[in-house]
């Protein structure tokens, strides 16, 4: 929504990177900039499939000139990811669990995004379980309150973040610098909408958080992780998500990851 036609020629770049959305946003403008002589890359991180990852690591890998350093992190991508997937691939369909998932960054009384064939909604479907608001919505968008309510989730997952644009609203922060007794306050403030005390989630506490920023990256296997044990805690005794993102921070990252990523109501 910021996007600024004007200040992408002034700033006179070698490459232009866009996600999807972003490309189709900027509609006639990708004329305009192929015009100018800039080329341009789309790389797909939003759908979360494998495949998707794997070929936009390789693009980025071609146009940085660090094809080794890709070939690596593609590598270490696909081995967390598969490994999931292979601890699940025997589960039937009957042991699904129901789970509800919804970025809260609105404020307890709006319900924020839910996600159906993209994003979070694929990491839910990777993860063997009964999405609530598959079929409900395409890519993401809003539940109705009263459905959620009937559709009395065994699990609820919610994803939070500090770097949002709505800066001062009730959200559920997480991320960097989030100490975890700030994210279990903010996170609390929405088991106390209307009707949710009666929920199987609530009352059995199965309520977990995770980092929304995480999301669309090289190491965002760690959230399949975590949001897998979540639902089948049995098949993930021996994987410890937290633990494998500070790996990852360690080995790929100069920073270290300070603050609070994946929580359980306690």
């Amino acid at each position: 929504d910021s996007f600024s036609m004007e200040k992408l020629i002034d700033a006179k770049p070698d490459l232009v990177i866009l996600a999807p959305y972003q490309a189709k946003k900027l509609g006639d403008g990708i004329n305009t900039i192929k015009n100018l002589g800039i080329p341009i890359a789309v790389v797909d991180y939003n759908s979360f499939t494998l495949e998707k990852h794997i070929k936009s690591t390789e693009i980025l890998g071609k146009l940085l000139g660090t094809e080794e350093r890709a070939k690596e992190l593609i590598e270490n991508y696909k081995k967390q990811t598969e490994d999931v997937e292979n601890k699940l691939k025997e589960m039937p369909e009957s042991e699904f669990k129901s789970v509800y998932f919804e970025l809260a960054s609105q404020g307890p009384e709006t319900y924020g995004n839910s996600y159906g064939d993209s994003l979070w909604g694929n990491i839910l479907k990777t993860a063997k379980c009964s999405n609530i608001a598959q079929g409900k919505v395409t890519d993401y968008g809003p539940l109705n309150p009263e459905y959620v309510i009937s559709s009395n989730p065994q699990l609820i997952i919610f994803s939070g973040q500090t770097n949002s644009k709505d800066q001062g609203k009730q959200r559920f922060e997480m991320g960097f610098d989030v100490k975890s007794e700030r994210a279990l306050e903010t996170m609390n403030m929405y088991l106390k909408r209307p009707g949710w005390e009666n929920l199987n989630a609530v009352k059995d506490k199965e309520i977990y958080g995770v980092d929304h920023s995480g999301l669309r990256t090289l190491y965002d296997y760690v959230y399949l992780q975590y949001i897998a044990k979540a639902i089948h805690p049995e098949k993930f005794t021996d994987v410890d998500p937290l633990v494998n993102l500070n790996e990852f921070y360690t080995k790929y990252l100069p920073v270290k990851p300070e603050g609070t990523f994946m929580i359980k109501e306690e």
